[in-house]
């Protein structure tokens, strides 16, 4: 076994054995539980190997395009599963957990719940972008978009959809009448993050209680191995951004673009994909949303914030994703589709966020409040790495 886990039952108490046992037996073997370098343990998701026409529909199996989806294959080696953390994870000893009914941890910045996760051991990391675009196509393909808390406790499009509150928003109104309390006067009360796992089966990939959950709402994730860098679209190739302590830095030599043409090369080379916009933006050092649309290009025309390469919080401006379109001239990559970059049809209002100047790293799901425009293939590029909110958590992953 990878050092940093133990899972065999050579290796474990007959305590740990049990709750084991308990797990993938409740689960049909869908669900089990790894102990880290620690020995504590977290309830994962495996998540077998699968290909492209699996998913996609506008692949065709046995074609050129079909190949085994990103997810699966770390530093040239292909891996038969990956395991995600079933909840949003807390926070113990500075290590990173997959438990139920929990409040999940935030304010937490982006290299630091890389660091929460590293810790565990080898194989242990923050789940990656790639690792979340296999599970919003699955759910797309199989119909099962979750659900999830997006509207101060429930589903918005369900509100007999609910969750059990482990955190209170208050605020000096009745956001979307969602208060359930006015105490004292003039302070509203509203459900605002729910304890991990807590809702219904529909809050779950597979609207199945063997699922991941909350990843609709609830709280943004930040997810590892793809970033906007004044507006062009970069990522670490494939999962490579799984392996344990790889390298996330501004300046890390991983960093890599996407052409049209659907190869990996270089940052800043030729016809490289950026987040363009189709208005200008403005000089203003205030937050502000910048007229016209997002669009995908090959040069970045309009930056949101004309003053600069800096990650302060000035112009934005979001779309639906799939309302995003590619700019006429340039080709959409399939890798975009692959790793939910783009929409891969028509899966609702999940928005697409951004600023596209200095460096943005992904959150990704919505939270608590963003009713509609929350999901999972919801996209925010807006945020700075030093970035941390009680709206903002995240959740490991595992490759062995």
């Amino acid at each position: 076994m990878a050092q940093g886990v133990y899972a065999l039952a050579s290796d474990l108490s007959e305590t740990e054995e049990r709750l084991k046992a308990e797990v993938e037996a409740s689960t049909g073997g869908r669900n089990t539980v790894l102990f880290d370098d620690m020995r504590k343990p977290s309830i994962m998701v495996r998540i077998s190997k699968f290909f492209l026409s699996d998913v996609m529909d506008s692949i065709t199996a046995g074609s050129a395009e079909d190949k085994i989806h990103p997810a699966f294959i770390v530093n040239g080696e292909v891996k038969n599963e990956i395991l995600i953390s079933k909840y949003q994870n807390v926070v113990i000893g500075e290590r990173a957990y997959s438990l139920p009914s929990r409040d999940p941890k935030t304010s937490i910045n982006y290299d630091k719940a890389h660091d929460a996760c590293n810790k565990k051991g080898e194989g242990w990391h923050l789940m990656t972008n790639a690792e979340w675009a296999a599970l919003a196509l699955y759910s797309l393909k199989n119909k099962t978009e979750p659900l999830g808390n997006n509207n101060c406790g429930v589903d918005n499009t369900n509100k007999l959809m609910a969750a059990i509150e482990s955190y209170t928003w208050k605020l000096s109104y009745d956001w979307n009448n969602r208060s359930y309390k006015e105490e004292p006067i003039g302070t509203f009360w509203h459900t605002g993050r729910t304890a991990t796992g807590s809702g219904p089966d529909k809050f779950s990939h597979d609207h199945t209680n063997s699922g991941v959950f909350d990843l609709n709402g609830n709280a943004h994730e930040w997810v590892g191995g793809l970033r906007l860098r004044n507006g062009e679209i970069q990522v670490i190739k494939d999962n490579d951004a799984a392996e344990t302590n790889t390298d996330h830095s501004d300046a890390s030599p991983l960093w890599m673009g996407i052409t049209d043409g659907n190869n990996y090369t270089m940052p800043g080379s030729a016809r490289t994909l950026k987040l363009d916009n189709t208005a200008v933006g403005s000089g203003g050092e205030t937050g502000i949303k910048i007229g016209g649309s997002l669009v995908f290009n090959i040069a970045r025309d309009f930056p949101h914030f004309t003053g600069g390469e800096v990650n302060e919080y000035y112009g934005y401006n979001y779309n639906s994703l799939k309302n995003v379109a590619f700019k006429e001239g340039v080709i959409k990559p399939q890798l975009f589709e692959e790793l939910c970059i783009c929409s891969p049809g028509n899966q609702g209002e999940d928005r697409l966020y951004a600023r596209n100047y200095g460096e943005r790293l992904p959150i990704r799901g919505g939270d608590w409040h963003d009713s509609s425009t929350a999901g999972v293939f919801a996209l925010n590029l807006g945020s700075h790495r030093l970035a941390s909110s009680s709206y903002v958590g995240f959740r490991s992953a595992f490759v062995s």
